[in-house]
């Protein structure tokens, strides 16, 4: 079974698959800044709920990013610890690749833009022309664009954007997802890819701040 995590944004999010396309189960809760707090007893929860042993999983993944470089790494830090206990391999994938691909699940077909929220007002969006992304697409081609100027990024296109946009007001879209939905596009899209192809390392499209903030 294959066992995804998303802590990239506010939402803690996890699935677990027995097929591509069939979910054992999902979960997800609003746990703004509590993913690390959260995740695993939450997890352990799920599972025995579910009366599945944590040894039925014999891969596990993560979403890479954009998002909260303290969510990226929670999440990342959570299946590389699960992925040496249980002995199996660990796998990352990009946020924008599966919305992408949740998008296309779903009857849309390229060019279209599609959007995560990266808080402040911003978001993580880049144009996506053939479907589904090669997996280096993840770090090319992505903007930062303020929610009121994503139509223009956009050009004509549809607008795809995350259903769970943190900021108070968001912009009109041609198609929200939920993080159901990208977490189902993941796993059909990591169900047998290999780890070296794969590999569990943060996607920060800018770089790490150490010290005190600066003004952006």
């Amino acid at each position: 079974m294959l066992l995804i995590i998303d802590t990239t944004g506010r939402l803690l999010a996890f699935g677990l698959y027995d097929e591509p396309a069939g979910p054992v189960f999902r979960h997800v809760e609003d746990a703004p800044m509590r993913q690390v707090e959260r995740l695993f007893p939450a997890l352990t929860e799920t599972l025995a709920r579910h009366r599945i042993d944590r040894t039925a999983i014999t891969r596990v993944a993560a979403i890479t990013g954009p998002g909260s470089y303290t969510g990226i790494r929670a999440g990342l830090a959570a299946i590389l610890g699960l992925a040496l206990a249980l002995d199996v391999p660990a796998l990352g994938i990009g946020g924008l690749e599966a919305l992408a691909q949740a998008a296309g699940d779903h009857g849309l077909k390229p060019p279209f833009l599609v959007a995560l929220p990266v808080g402040r007002g911003r978001y993580a969006a880049r144009l996506v022309l053939s479907c589904p992304l090669p997996p280096a697409a993840n770090e090319q081609d992505v903007a930062w664009v303020e929610a009121h100027r994503l139509r223009d990024v956009a050009r004509g296109h549809p607008l795809v954007l995350a259903a769970e946009a943190e900021e108070d007001t968001q912009p009109p879209a041609d198609l929200r997802l939920p993080i159901a939905a990208r977490l189902d596009a993941a796993a059909q899209l990591l169900w047998e890819a290999e780890p070296a192809d794969r590999p569990a390392k943060p996607l920060y499209l800018r770089p790490v701040q150490i010290g005190p903030a600066g003004r952006s």
